[in-house]
């Protein structure tokens, strides 16, 4: 999973934690989690999880920075933003920034625009904020293509460091890394904290849901995720270069998967971490909690994952088997 979940969708997979009787509660519409069927949902939350973060794809912005999704691509284009809108302060009103398009590594081009709804020159409460991806590739095998956009309802700048939120739409946005992409439509919420060692970026999905399809290796799922889904994501920031190394990442809320015929609901006890360098998690526990069942997954190193069936959820793991990353999510 490319940065897999930031930070594995939160921080690695850090060692096994968990313990009995540790699990989400799931609602009466969640699916049980079987011996039978344990392999099919390991894989449909780690797909799940992939997906929100950008299909799990290690993007580097068309400005060079380091970007592990397509979502901090996004936020962190939008930063650029808003310091060069904030140094065009005292243009004459226009009510909207240029659009600002640039060529991506490999090909293709990402565009940035800005409506400045107050006209003050400055990012502010209302301004909204679109990236659009036109077939833009930042490896041979990684391309975004799509949209995205956000209208601000809070701002800072704080000694030059950005924070915001807003609500953001998603429209057709693809993303695809290797063999494997994901499709997603839908509204959520987002905010971005930037400090001088770290970028946080968490996105809460909006009343209406958000979906999404996965593709992986010819074979097409389809995703729902609940209201009030949510994923956090920070990445610490080299002092040297000022790029991202490392991310960790927590999730939380419930999903349905045609591939498992239902829902089941998503946490992490432990955040998922992983190093920009690799391609899955190295640390860090995704518990995937059914009806009266739990599984437990726990990153054991960037190349294998622990997972665990507990049936009847009384906190003893019955069957436990460690599978290839490679496996459980293939690229």
């Amino acid at each position: 999973m490319r940065k897999i979940w930031i930070a594995a969708l939160g921080s690695g997979f850090i060692a096994a934690c968990g313990g009995g009787g540790d699990g989400g509660t799931a609602t009466p519409n969640s699916i049980a989690i079987t011996a039978a069927n344990q392999d099919a949902v390991a894989g449909a939350a780690a797909g799940a999880v992939a997906a929100i973060s950008g299909a799990g794809g290690g993007f580097s912005l068309p400005s060079g920075a380091s970007a592990a999704t397509a979502t901090r691509a996004f936020a962190a284009r939008v930063a650029t933003a808003g310091r060069k809108q904030a140094a065009a302060a005292g243009r004459a009103g226009t009510n909207a920034v240029p659009p600002e398009t640039v060529q991506c590594s490999v090909s293709g081009t990402a565009t940035l625009s800005v409506v400045d709804a107050d006209d003050d020159g400055t990012p502010s409460v209302g301004d909204r904020l679109s990236m659009s991806f036109d077939q833009c590739k930042e490896t041979a095998t990684d391309t975004i293509d799509g949209s995205m956009a956000v209208t601000l309802s809070e701002i800072s700048f704080d000694s030059g460091r950005l924070s915001f939120t807003g609500s953001s739409t998603i429209d057709d946005l693809v993303v695809t890394e290797g063999t494997r992409s994901a499709r997603m439509d839908g509204s959520l919420t987002m905010s971005y904290v930037e400090t001088s060692a770290s970028v946080r970026v968490r996105l809460v999905v909006g009343a209406s849901g958000l979906d999404a399809s996965t593709t992986v290796a010819g074979t097409t799922e389809s995703i729902g995720y609940e209201p009030d889904f949510s994923y956090t994501e920070t990445g610490t920031i080299s002092s040297g270069t000022g790029e991202l190394t490392s991310t960790s990442t927590v999730v939380q809320g419930g999903f349905s998967a045609s591939t498992i015929g239902g829902r089941v609901q998503l946490d992490t006890p432990t955040a998922i971490q992983e190093l920009v360098a690799d391609a899955y998690p190295r640390a860090g526990v995704l518990r995937v909690t059914g009806q009266g069942s739990s599984l437990r997954l726990t990153a054991l190193n960037a190349t294998t994952v622990r997972v665990e069936l507990d049936a009847n959820q009384d906190g003893s793991y019955e069957a436990t088997k460690d599978v290839a990353w490679s496996v459980l999510l293939p690229r």
